[in-house]
């Protein structure tokens, strides 16, 4: 474990869980008041787009990403060459058709992932701003903590199926079946776990359960600790049967011992314990002051059965879970909102300690070195050199 190439993500985290103290440090509604939200908002809006958006070859995925970008026609190389690149593509339809409209507007691949990255930052922007309210800034903090880094630097792909997702909950509480099914169908063509989005409008429309949920949740705790096999013995038997991609990806994974290792009992499991039962006791309270909320309190109850149930096979964990994180980003803020000033502070200080936990978990190895193309970043053949001196091996990442 390497502390120095996780501090620049850390001090980021830090940086944002500064804004979040604003509230509870200023008089509501008056002009000063103002003033700060306004230039909290501007610093993170820069800071952010500065840190993340202009970000070198970072992490392992641009090793995949980049030769794809590479050999991404524009629409000025004409109809043949894009039919080719098309008929060559083993990526889903829609994000070589968004790799096609960024290459005509740039050949440079850093450009790429600010584009990227900028497109997202608008979507979360809105997103906590409608779901957040005045705790927008302790949003981007719990999406930073959780997933936030994975999802802008390493899932690519994953993240812009996330974000269609994002924009079609207000559908799903409206009950436009129509358009969010449309959206997710577009996720989908980005991304193919996309897929399970379908099925939740349905979901999203059931009352709830109290009863039920904490039987899940115990029955869950049960089989995550004793790591009782679930997931394979199930894949096993019906992979091979698996129409087209998504047969070929279950196989892969099986056969490989580093995405179908199981997960024990560490730092993650406690913590997701330890936020159910918080999230849990506010819940009929938050549903209560608003409906919107019962989506994510449900997306909460995926994420955290995902995590219990889906244990023995970590990468379906690891992919599935992504897509009920959201629930954290929203859920803590309403929780945020019940608790009294100094526990504020105290959750504040928690937050930051089992953030920077996470980070360095995540990103303190090699891959993760920051560099800035604003302030001089390696080339790809450099940052190659740095992965083979450190013995790293990039696998392909599906």
């Amino acid at each position: 474990m390497h502390v120095e190439y996780a501090l620049p993500y850390i001090l980021f985290t830090f940086f944002l869980v500064l804004f979040a103290i604003d509230g509870n440090v200023f008089i509501k509604n008056n002009a000063f008041y103002k003033s700060v939200r306004n230039f909290s908002l501007a610093s993170v809006v820069i800071v952010s787009i500065f840190f993340i958006g202009c970000r070198g070859f970072v992490e392992a995925d641009w090793y995949f990403y980049l030769p794809y970008f590479e050999k991404t026609p524009s629409f000025f190389d004409g109809e043949e060459k894009i039919r080719y690149f098309f008929r060559t593509n083993a990526w889903e339809t829609g994000y070589g058709i968004f790799s096609i409209i960024c290459k005509t507007l740039t050949d440079n691949y850093l450009a790429y992932q600010f584009i990227c990255f900028l497109i997202d930052f608008i979507v979360l922007h809105f997103f906590f701003k409608e779901y957040c309210g005045k705790y927008y800034f302790l949003g981007w903090c719990l999406f930073w903590i959780f997933q936030g880094f994975v999802f802008e630097i390493i899932i690519l792909r994953n993240a812009k199926a996330i974000m269609l997702f994002l924009i079609s909950i207000k559908y799903a509480q409206n009950k436009k079946i129509i358009k969010y099914m449309l959206l997710n169908l577009l996720g989908l063509m980005f991304h193919s776990s996309a897929i399970f989005y379908f099925p939740l409008y349905f979901f999203f429309q059931m009352k709830r359960n109290k009863k039920l949920e904490l039987f899940l949740f115990l029955v869950g705790i049960y089989i995550y600790i004793l790591q009782i096999p679930i997931v394979k013995p199930i894949l096993k038997s019906i992979a091979r049967g698996l129409p087209g991609r998504y047969g070929w990806m279950v196989v892969a994974y099986l056969d490989s011992k580093q995405f179908s290792a199981s997960y024990g009992i560490t730092i993650g499991f406690l913590e997701r314990v330890f936020s159910f039962i918080l999230i849990f006791k506010f819940s009929s309270q938050i549903i209560k002051e608003d409906e919107r909320m019962k989506i994510f309190w449900y997306l909460f109850l995926l994420f955290q059965f995902s995590y219990l149930f889906l244990s023995d096979f970590s990468i379906l964990l690891g992919r599935i879970s992504n897509l009920f994180i959201c629930s954290y980003w929203v859920l803590y803020t309403k929780v945020f909102g019940k608790l009294k000033k100094n526990w504020k502070y105290i959750f504040l200080l928690l937050l930051m300690l089992y953030g920077s936990l996470r980070n360095l978990s995540l990103l303190s190895h090699s891959t993760s070195y920051y560099d800035n193309f604003l302030t001089g970043a390696m080339s790809d053949s450099e940052r190659k050199s740095l992965y083979k001196k450190n013995g790293y091996n990039v696998e392909v990442s599906f």
